[in-house]
């Protein structure tokens, strides 16, 4: 039996049809399947256009003070802005655009790491999660995962929820001429998926769907054997939104997750015609999500926007009363006695003798033009908002509070204002690791001949192997790791740095590192080249690979105790005998050169030492001569006669 989703809406009380639709994801042939989908979604958007797509509008009109028709596709068109009496424009302070800029740089100033780790094991499988920590590095690299992340954050700051697509794209290798899939992610507008409101109750709908507009010839490109169906396809129009120059055509893309022993299914249609089916295996859908604030029920998240959505509008309303005062009463009013004066002799030329009648002289009167309280309304309106948001007024404009000046008080205040984001900022977390699982899921669907790009300041570039990896999805776990912990300002960041040279916990090459000034940082490179090398060749030794082995040049004291503890650490975590050989082979090199230094140091001591003693020698020697041939020391002596 056929199971149903979809009921004809009743219209005073009547039915219209007694037509019901299949579920697309159950209808094996392609075109029933995407006659089905555009069915299916139709009826999600007569619902969920009248709240969901609505507020939408109104919060990205907010964020950008510009009359957006819609959020997405060939419908973004933008409204000309008419002022209240035709001509002027309204007076705006964008508290929603200032409150979210705010957030979205504090939450999302620094860059997040996903780190793998292995829960015991052999060697070969701690290497693999080593190696892996590269590749997805490599991938974030080539992605451009910050700035994506960024804005899907920014997304549920505005709307409530913030989406990141991943799928594959192919590109031209230059090298080999070739064309090769790739992993690729975009920002999805929050419009543009669309969810069954009562199967994504709990956040968990089995099936998700995706409306993008795209160009007819982009289309055509993508999908050349489904020539035809693309070509019948309407071309979407928007009114002042209508595509000058492409012709724009509706594309839906749905995914339905598997469930016990009924298959998944991903379909791509456009206008009711199939363009593309397959079987989706996969227990997750190619989407990262983040919500500002979870709901307590349903798909959707709530955004900042919402929360100070009256507070805007109200500071407008205010802002308009203000203005339209000012424009009445902003400017000085001349009271005369009908008929005392001629109105032209009022120039605006220094010096002008104005002739009157009458006892009384004209006067100026400036009336208040600002209603008593109008500004302090506004004000309160706006510390309201920023307080709301969780945010001070301080923050948002980029000062702090007076008589904070060390970097330890800078650092406490900023570490009490973040308390309050959280679960915002693990949200924020959570979703790098969802767009990594995502984009580790594409890249075992690619092939093992996958290839990134990794970058580190001590091992340089290195390319990385998906088929040295093909780390099961069991064999890890995965951890959250800033790019620094450290503050970002100067003054807060040197007295951390201090803290921990006082603490023993760093030594004065690694507060070196950590600085970041910029002005210092080609000195910097210079001074720690060499212990970088040595760290770089230690970790070549513990990933398996072969090392160079110090020279008689090198820090060999920091050699020797970064080689101690490198061999610590293989032993505790187990690793080959081969490493731990390698290891041991290290650090005899290192102690043979620390010996051949000391045996030189010690030549050279006593030949400076030989050097120094041999002036005193000469003299005392000197000093016996004179003693035996009397006049050695001053003029020449005659031998007395016998």
């Amino acid at each position: 039996m056929v199971k149903t989703f979809y009921k004809p809406r009743k219209e005073n009380n009547r039915v219209k049809s007694n037509e019901t639709k299949a579920l697309w994801w159950e209808t094996s042939d392609c075109e029933e399947a995407a006659e089905h989908l555009d069915t299916y979604v139709g009826g999600i958007l007569d619902s969920q256009r009248e709240y969901i797509h609505y507020n939408n509008i109104v919060h990205a009109r907010l964020y950008s003070n510009r009359r957006y028709q819609a959020t997405y596709g060939a419908s973004y068109g933008i409204k000309k802005e008419r002022g209240f009496d035709g001509t002027r424009l309204a007076l705006k302070q964008n508290i929603v655009k200032s409150v979210i800029d705010a957030v979205v740089s504090k939450i999302a100033k620094t860059k997040v790491r996903v780190k793998f780790l292995t829960d015991g094991g052999e060697y070969y499988q701690k290497h693999r999660s080593s190696m892996l920590n590269k590749f997805i590095s490599g991938l974030f690299y080539e992605t451009n995962t910050h700035h994506a992340t960024t804005h899907a954050f920014r997304d549920a700051c505005i709307y409530g929820t913030g989406f990141i697509k991943v799928y594959t794209k192919e590109i031209l290798n230059k090298k080999t001429n070739k064309m090769e899939r790739k992993v690729a992610i975009e920002r999805v507008s929050p419009d543009e998926i669309i969810v069954d409101p009562l199967d994504s109750y709990n956040q968990e709908p089995r099936a998700i769907h995706q409306i993008k507009y795209m160009s007819r010839n982009t289309l055509l490109a993508m999908f050349p054997d489904k020539k035809q169906e693309i070509e019948d396809a309407d071309v979407h129009e928007s009114g002042e939104a209508e595509g000058k120059y492409v012709e724009m055509v509706r594309v839906i893309e749905g995914w339905a997750l598997p469930i016990g022993r009924e298959k998944g299914k991903h379909i791509i249609q456009v206008d009711g015609r199939c363009l593309y089916s397959e079987e989706w295996t996969k227990d997750h859908f190619p989407f990262a999500v983040i919500r500002y604030t979870e709901p307590l029920f349903g798909y959707f998240g709530t955004g900042i926007a919402e929360d100070i959505k009256g507070l805007q509008i109200e500071i407008n309303r205010l802002l308009f009363s203000i203005q339209n005062a000012m424009h009445l009463l902003g400017s000085p009013k001349i009271m005369v006695q009908k008929g005392a004066i001629n109105l032209r002799h009022y120039t605006n030329e220094i010096g002008t003798f104005i002739e009157y009648d009458g006892p009384v002289k004209p006067e100026v009167y400036s009336p208040s033009a600002v209603p008593n309280g109008a500004i302090e309304q506004v004000q309160m309106y706006k510390r309201d908002a920023y307080q709301l948001a969780g945010i001070s007024q301080l923050s948002a404009s980029s000062q702090k509070p007076q008589g904070l000046n060390s970097g330890k008080a800078i650092t406490e205040f900023r570490d009490a204002e973040t308390e309050r984001f959280s679960q915002t900022v693990r949200a924020f977390e959570q979703l790098h690791i969802d767009l990594a699982e995502v984009m580790l899921d594409v890249v075992r669907e690619i092939g093992d001949d996958y290839q990134t790009t990794s970058y580190d300041r001590v091992r340089g570039i290195e390319v990385v192997d998906w088929k040295e990896i093909k780390l099961d999805k069991n064999g890890y776990v995965m951890q959250i790791f800033t790019g620094s912990q450290l503050p970002k300002d100067p003054a807060g960041r040197l007295q951390a740095i201090q803290d921990y040279l006082q603490a023993g916990i760093l030594d004065a090459n690694d507060a070196l590192e950590l600085l970041e000034i910029p002005d210092l940082e080609s000195k910097v490179e210079f001074n720690l080249a060499a212990y970088r090398n040595i760290q770089k060749n230690l970790d070549r030794i513990l990933d398996g690979k072969e090392g160079d082995l110090p020279e008689v040049a090198d820090p060999l004291d920091y050699a020797y105790k970064q080689a101690l503890k490198a061999y610590a650490y293989a032993r505790e975590r187990e690793f080959n005998q081969e490493v731990q050989n390698n290891l041991s082979i290290y650090i005899e090199n290192v102690e043979e050169l620390i010996k051949q230094a000391q045996q030189q140091e010690v030549e050279r001591q006593m030949a400076a030492q030989q050097a120094a003693q041999a002036p005193t020698a000469a003299m005392q020697e000197q000093q016996v001569m004179g003693q035996e041939v009397p006049g050695m020391q001053g003029e020449m002596v005659t031998p007395t006669p016998g």
